[in-house]
């Protein structure tokens, strides 16, 4: 059995054995005692780090364990396996001795570690995935109260950046690695009973509420900021039947945003949702709360916030290439402004930034990279408060932490926010099982070609259609792909089918379609059974 001691670890004879061969790896057994071992070097590391002990790389380690990657084999595209067990020993290891992500960062460039990760961002993103795994698993147990996270969790959410630069700046790696600092959250502010002015159920955040009131009764339970919703919320709706096991939760933010819409808490004139006349700071610090929440969940919300609000939220600036697909128009217009000379500013006296007496400021090489800044990250001098009361209800729900070293960009956080507005309808079919019936099953024909009808089936009613079936109007970042399960349309027996509308699991993404005699009967109750879902309250 292992036993900590910096001259056995340094010197042990299987990390010989990994330099003396450095184009073959070596036997599977060898690789998986020195991932094990890695677990004990980084327990024993911790815990004289608890008791401050001064723990020095250089005196235990020589060069050995650095060399461990500059290995050629690593290189090798049939060694994967091998490279990713070796990978993930030494950066558990690495990350034990050095406790902050700077520390980190000063070792992985001295070591040349980060040309190591950068060869082989494939096994990072596979290990944190894993680990992302672990997690879910875990949070959808009962066993949730016990606090046992993998090691490998906490350092690929904490310190993976700073290995892995390139890698860390892939959205796909960094949004995993979001989902693990969520995690780590949500079991350090595990609770049980009652929570705040609530109640909870496995650690979410309950709320019963009529459906017409979703947003005051939000309002009531959110407003006094001493409820924990980093679990998020488990929602019954008063008067309806339905359990919530995600469906109802879904369907409460899209009663939501809808409720937010009518209060003029925002306009939209401009393809953005800007701030409106209704500055209820109460009302805007829950709206930050839906926000928050949006990200912890993966729900998007169908609000598209200017850049410079989200700038404003994340504590980041925008820059120049943030709005070049957003609008091209003016990113041609700075990019000009920021590379032009001197005498081609003065010439076409450029103005790009009004100041607050409506005078314009002309642009010069001396002051055009402040006004470019300015510009980008603008608001209305009147809309700062109402920015604050978002911002405070935002990290109320995530922790700063959680959104720490600039994880995700304000471009990336108001896509998540926002969702995909636009629904594909032959992708959503690659996305569909059927159960009870076939692909030629006239009804399944039928409903196909319905919803691909423009003329009926515009995008919508596609919307509604999606929220009748998932609970959402708009599909996560992501699109079809991002939803936690396959839509399933199940064949609904009943002998008087012509007569029963169809009905959905939204829970567990399902429609239950009865067998229709007739194509323009099915579009009929299809249509009305949308329609009316919402007082249905079919889950």
């Amino acid at each position: 059995m292992y036993t900590f001691s910096p001259e056995r670890f340094a010197y042990k004879n299987f990390i010989d054995h990994f330099l003396a061969s450095n184009t073959t790896p070596p036997h599977t057994e060898l690789l998986i005692d020195f991932l094990e071992a890695s677990h004990a070097v980084a327990d024993d590391l911790r815990k004289l780090s608890e008791v401050n002990t001064d723990i020095n790389w250089e005196n235990y380690s020589g060069d050995k364990v650095i060399q461990l990657t500059r290995l050629s084999w690593l290189d090798d595209e049939r060694n994967r396996v091998f490279a990713s067990i070796l990978l993930k020993g030494v950066i558990i290891i690495v990350t034990a001795i050095t406790p902050t992500a700077e520390s980190v960062e000063m070792f992985a460039s001295r070591v040349g570690f980060t040309d190591a990760c950068n060869r082989h961002s494939s096994f990072i993103h596979q290990m944190i995935k894993e680990a992302v795994a672990v997690n879910e698993r875990r949070r959808n147990s009962r066993r949730m109260g016990v606090r046992s996270i993998h090691v490998e969790s906490n350092i690929f959410a904490s310190k993976l950046h700073a290995f892995c630069p390139r890698q860390y700046s892939d959205f796909e790696t960094r949004l995993l690695i979001l989902r693990l600092r969520i995690a780590n959250e949500q079991y350090d502010h595990l609770t049980y009973g009652r929570n705040g002015r609530g109640w909870t159920s496995r650690g979410k955040f309950g709320i019963s509420t009529f459906r017409d009131k979703a947003f005051d009764t939000a309002v009531e339970l959110f407003a006094d900021q001493q409820v924990v919703l980093i679990h998020g919320v488990y929602v019954q709706f008063s008067d309806e039947l339905g359990e919530d096991h995600g469906g109802v939760m879904r369907d409460w933010f899209t009663e939501l945003v809808d409720q937010i819409n009518t209060r003029r808490l925002f306009v939209n004139d401009t393809g953005f949702d800007m701030i409106g006349s209704n500055r209820n700071t109460t009302e805007l610090f829950v709206v930050g709360n839906l926000l928050g929440l949006a990200v912890i969940e993966g729900i998007g919300t169908g609000l598209r916030f200017p850049l410079s609000y989200m700038g404003f939220i994340l504590e980041q600036k925008i820059s120049l290439e943030d709005i070049a697909l957003e609008d091209p128009l003016l990113y041609q217009t700075l990019r000009w402004a920021k590379e032009a000379t001197a005498e081609e500013l003065e010439e076409t006296a450029l103005d790009i930034l009004e100041t607050s007496s409506g005078e314009a400021t002309p642009v010069t090489v001396e002051n055009r990279d402040d006004l470019i800044s300015r510009k980008l990250n603008s608001y209305e001098r009147e809309d700062f408060q109402a920015l604050v009361s978002i911002k405070a209800g935002f990290y109320s729900v995530v922790p700063p932490t959680v959104m720490s070293d600039n994880i995700l960009t304000p471009v990336e956080v108001r896509r998540m926010i926002e969702g995909e507005s636009n629904i594909d309808v032959f992708e959503m079919w690659l996305h569909i099982d059927l159960v009870g019936y076939d692909s030629s099953s006239p009804q399944i024909v039928w409903l196909w070609e319905i919803l691909n009808d423009e003329s009926s089936f515009t995008q919508p009613r596609l919307k509604e259609f999606l929220r009748f079936v998932t609970g959402l109007r708009y599909l996560p970042l992501g699109g079809f792909d991002r939803l936690e399960r396959r839509i399933t349309i199940a064949k609904l027996s009943r002998d008087d089918a012509d007569m029963a509308l169809p009905s959905a699991h939204t829970c567990v993404y399902q429609l239950n379609l009865p067998e229709y005699s007739d194509k323009e009967i099915l579009r009929m109750k299809l249509i009305y059974a949308i329609e009316a879902s919402p007082q249905m309250g079919f889950v």
